[in-house]
């Protein structure tokens, strides 16, 4: 699964030991992966280690991406490839372009967070996509 923001989101990705942009990533390095399951109705998450398989930047290029205001402080926005897949409340995923404004995600601690406001855009310029 790749995982493709622009690089102007400066998009923060969980490491072991912190956060680390995306476009800093290179093969091999470690970056921190969640596993979902669901038990009596509730979302439980555990963190594992995993390694970088690919990391590259794509430049001029035209993408359609998803932008979304969330309901939140810390992370005000984000802009993401449209076949990125998110987590909803009840356990399942859906790609970033199925979601819409009201709807809810779960963030990386479980949470749910919700949209505010969604919208999708052909985006032309750069991408950074890490696997």
């Amino acid at each position: 699964m790749k995982n493709d923001f622009t690089p102007s989101t400066k998009a923060l990705i969980s490491i072991p030991s912190g956060l680390k942009p995306i476009d800093h990533f290179e093969k091999g390095d470690s970056v921190s992966a969640i596993s979902v399951k669901v038990y009596r109705g509730k979302i439980k998450l555990s963190l594992s280690k995993a390694k970088i398989s690919f990391s590259a930047s794509n430049q001029d290029q035209s993408n359609k991406m998803v932008y979304m205001t969330l309901h939140r402080n810390d992370t005000p926005h984000l802009i993401c490839n449209s076949n990125l897949p998110f987590l909803l409340p009840n356990g399942k995923y859906t790609r970033a372009d199925k979601l819409f404004s009201g709807q809810e995600i779960v963030d990386k601690d479980g949470k749910s967070l919700k949209i505010d406001n969604l919208s999708i855009k052909n985006h032309k310029g750069g991408a950074h996509q890490i696997s």
